[in-house]
């Protein structure tokens, strides 16, 4: 025991030490709260450019900056700290980090997929691109120039580490046409890899293992919900269910089956407490299914922080970092789309994703 005490503190003594610096720059709760509460993009910028974000802002002109490109800033940063948190990982282990921190390129994919099926330019997506990884926004800029959705993956998988799960994706696009079809099959290929890492870190890590089969549950019950709102039979998503979250497929099925509507389907998932924001759905005329999403994220974030902060001398916490950041992007960018689109502040409020405290 004191063996393994003494490698893990040389292997990630000094990761942990760079972790914990840059985890102390993260914004705090009460910054994100002033930065809803600004009036303007001009107090907002200025807000942001007390930050450590005061660099990737004058990357893109400082104050002067245009609303389009402070999303290009946030992703700068995010990309930006993600490679060094790559580069303080264990060289053993930074293919799992690689795969981890791939959830980016996999968005950004989609995101090229759907844009170019819908005829849409690259600025009409831009916002939501993650700038990083392999598919960063230059990379994405390049390859929606294809003239189809078929010649932007055939392009998309030359020398990719994708290679296999994109020529995939084409395979069934071609066979069938639709971008849903394709988006789900580069979908099972992602959540298929992450199971074999949560497998590994079911060894190293049990506390990351956990946080990662919690965002596969929240993937699988999200699909459970859009089903039963559009009152469609368990077997039509069968196949999308992902492996290796909590709940095996049959309890899946069991719940599902078991319940006769929307309400006793929440009701029944025990894996997330979604009781308030069942009755917050309820309430509200649009009924917007997000409310579940965000309720399950902000679980999954408060409980990560908790569970990966005490990882001290482990990848966990070297995990709790990612997800900090990745909620911290997230958050700002919703105040800042928020503020850009003029919503209410307890409609931002309600969208965002808080980690704990």
């Amino acid at each position: 025991m004191a063996f393994q005490g003494l490698k893990a503190a040389t292997t990630y003594g000094y990761a942990n030490a760079r972790v914990k610096a840059m985890q102390s720059r993260l914004l705090q709760k009460g910054m994100i709260q002033d930065l809803i509460n600004t009036r303007d993009a001009s107090s907002m910028l200025s807000l942001l450019m007390s930050t450590e974000y005061k660099e990737d802002i004058e990357a893109f002109g400082g104050m002067k900056v245009k609303r389009a490109q402070i999303d290009f800033a946030l992703s700068r940063n995010l990309a930006k700290n993600v490679v060094k948190l790559v580069e303080l990982t264990p060289r053993w282990q930074k293919p799992l980090i690689r795969d981890i921190v791939g959830r980016w390129d996999i968005s950004n994919v989609k995101l090229a997929i759907e844009a170019k099926a819908r005829g849409m330019r690259f600025d009409d997506v831009s916002s939501s691109i993650i700038d990083a990884g392999v598919y960063d926004a230059k990379t994405v800029r390049e390859f929606m120039g294809s003239q189809s959705v078929e010649e932007l993956l055939e392009r998309m998988l030359i020398n990719s580490p994708y290679r296999v799960m994109l020529s995939n994706a084409l395979q069934v696009y071609r066979k069938t046409g639709s971008i849903v079809e394709t988006e789900m099959a580069i979908d099972r290929s992602y959540y298929a890899v992450m199971g074999q890492v949560i497998k590994e870190l079911s060894v190293i890590s049990p506390e990351s293992a956990r946080v990662l089969r919690m965002d596969l549950d929240m993937k699988n019950i999200l699909l459970l919900i859009r089903a039963k709102h559009y009152g469609a039979g368990f077997q039509s998503i069968a196949q999308n269910i992902v492996a290796y979250g909590s709940m095996s497929i049959g309890e899946l099925e069991s719940i599902y089956n078991g319940s006769k509507d929307l309400d006793s389907l929440v009701r029944a998932i025990k894996v997330f407490d979604l009781a308030k924001a069942l009755e917050f759905y309820k309430t509200t005329d649009s009924k917007q299914l997000l409310t579940f999403e965000i309720a399950m994220r902000n679980q999954i974030f408060n409980t990560g922080a908790e569970l990966l902060s005490s990882s001290t001398l482990s990848f966990g916490s070297i995990m709790t970092y990612f997800y900090l950041k990745e909620i911290e992007v997230f958050t700002l960018r919703i105040a800042i789309n928020g503020l850009r689109y003029g919503l209410e502040k307890s409609e931002i409020l309600g969208m965002m994703v808080w980690k704990a405290e």
